[in-house]
């Protein structure tokens, strides 16, 4: 009866023993593939951090691109901001300086324009009608149509156009009172004024009767000597009294 006990229990030993073989080796394959997964996971990891790593300097790289394209933009648009400011100022400097060139040139003309016209003097400048010198030509053979011809019937006796002809230098002030003078004579009337730097100052007037004209125009004060320049008397020379020094 005692053998087949032992035999049982070593057929369960040997049992036990290979179940405690095969937890073993389970618990070594279980180790091994905690290991691997282990290193798996840590493999991501460090994947995942690299990837992110990349992608960091990768943001980092494309911001650098982007402010640096950025900043490339904003100094061209300085620089043709600079130039277009820096033409904008020379343009207005040449405009100035136009400007300038065509006052000073407007300011020469007009300066020669009056001096020009002070040389030639008031008595031409009276002379200009509806912006032309009428000449005394056109005058004389204007009147000549509706007046008569000039006659001399006395030696002193005077009918139709006269010049009068005051010789450099003359007063103006005075010439015009000797018109005034003249306006007032009856049948006699004033047709022009004015004069040039050759002949001196002019006034034509015109006698609508035979009338005594030397010896009118001897009576004003103002006039010291007359005398005929024409053989017809056509033209009077008139010499104006020398001031006083009161005047």
């Amino acid at each position: 009866m005692g053998r087949p006990l032992r035999r049982r229990k070593g057929k369960a030993d040997g049992q036990t023993e290979i179940k405690a073989g095969e937890l073993k080796k389970a618990e070594q394959l279980t180790e091994e593939q905690s290991k691997k997964e282990a290193e798996d996971t840590k493999k991501v990891k460090q994947l995942a951090r690299d990837e992110a790593k990349k992608a960091k300097q990768l943001t980092k790289e494309q911001a650098r691109a982007q402010a640096k394209k950025k900043a490339a933009k904003a100094k061209r648009a300085g620089l043709s901001a600079k130039r277009r400011t820096k033409k904008e100022a020379a343009e207005l400097k040449k405009a100035k300086e136009l400007a300038k060139e065509q006052a000073q040139i407007e300011a020469e003309e007009t300066e020669q324009a009056t001096l020009k016209a002070i040389e030639q003097g008031e008595m031409e400048a009276e002379g200009i009608k509806q912006g032309q010198l009428v000449t005394i030509e056109k005058i004389e053979s204007e009147v000549e149509k509706v007046d008569p011809p000039f006659t001399e019937t006395v030696s002193e006796l005077y009918e139709g156009v006269v010049k009068l002809v005051f010789p450099p230098p003359v007063n103006l002030d005075r010439v015009r009172q000797v018109e005034e003078y003249l306006k007032q004579v009856e049948d006699l009337s004033l047709l022009w004024s004015g004069g040039s730097t050759e002949e001196g100052a002019i006034i034509t007037i015109s006698a609508k009767k035979p009338m005594t004209l030397i010896k009118i125009l001897k009576e004003t004060p103002l006039i010291e000597q007359v005398s005929k320049t024409e053989k017809k008397g056509k033209k009077l020379t008139v010499t104006l009294k020398a001031l006083t020094e009161q005047e």
